[in-house]
């Protein structure tokens, strides 16, 4: 509005049109209360640790949380910036040829950042023994864990950007409402079975009921491989496990 009435606009200016008024009002019915829930699920990890760490266990677990939500943001940006488009031109112009298109495009790349974060995961310590200094060394533990959700996300959002081109809006509110009943029972539940690890644990498999949802969504449509898409985790369990046991054979 600002720079239609202070730069103003060079060919289409503003205009109504009641069928695309509704059509930005059925696809904001499930955005709008899907972002709500994306910002309690932001803050949901920090509000219950920040009860139960010590003050310098909750710096350890943000220094780690950042950088995990780096890893995170570049798995979201991989399926959303450069998934998306490809698969939307492919879903437009060759939809019977879609899950061959979709994987031949993503699995080599996939795989391979899987196994990169697989591998962060397990050198979590060396990280920070190499960037930090000793005071800052029990934040790889931190770090190993919260890497399981973007290695995740490997599976859920590129899943997510497949089910919206089928149709299916709601998608990521129904896979959202997932994530926040998982916080609320499991995290809870799992605190009082097995404690501060527990909730831990709740916290990096957040991504995990999702992955189940959409993978029985996008059966029924015939636009997914069950088998490729638990290759990324084991190929991230392979990095892991490479990373941990090379550094404990050089003693590190």
């Amino acid at each position: 509005i600002l720079g239609y009435f202070f730069i103003g606009f060079y060919g289409t200016g503003f205009a109504w049109k009641k069928k695309i008024v509704i059509e930005f009002l059925s696809w904001a019915k499930f955005i709008i209360p899907s972002s709500i829930i994306t910002l309690i699920l932001m803050q949901f990890d920090k509000i219950i640790l920040g009860r139960i760490l010590t003050a310098s266990e909750l710096g350890l677990y943000f220094i780690a949380f950042s950088v995990a939500s780096a890893a995170k943001s570049f798995t979201v940006e991989y399926a959303r910036g450069v998934l998306q488009p490809y698969l939307s031109i492919v879903h437009r112009e060759s939809p019977g040829q879609y899950i061959e298109m979709m994987y031949e495009k993503k699995q080599k790349i996939t795989l391979l950042i899987a196994f990169s974060l697989g591998v962060l995961s397990g050198s979590s310590f060396l990280f920070f023994d190499v960037l930090y200094d000793d005071r800052y060394l029990n934040a790889g533990f931190y770090l190993s864990l919260l890497l399981v959700t973007p290695i995740m996300t490997l599976v859920t959002y590129p899943s997510e950007v497949s089910l919206i081109l089928y149709g299916q809006l709601k998608a990521t509110f129904t896979a959202n409402v997932i994530r926040l009943a998982w916080f609320i029972c499991g995290a809870l539940g799992s605190y009082f079975w097995w404690g501060q690890n527990g909730l831990l644990l709740t916290i990096a498999l957040v991504e995990l009921c999702p992955a189940f949802y959409m993978m029985y969504q996008l059966k029924g449509y015939r636009a997914v491989k069950v088998s490729s898409e638990i290759s990324y985790v084991i190929s991230a369990i392979l990095g892991f496990a490479l990373a941990h046991f090379t550094i404990a054979i050089l003693g590190g």
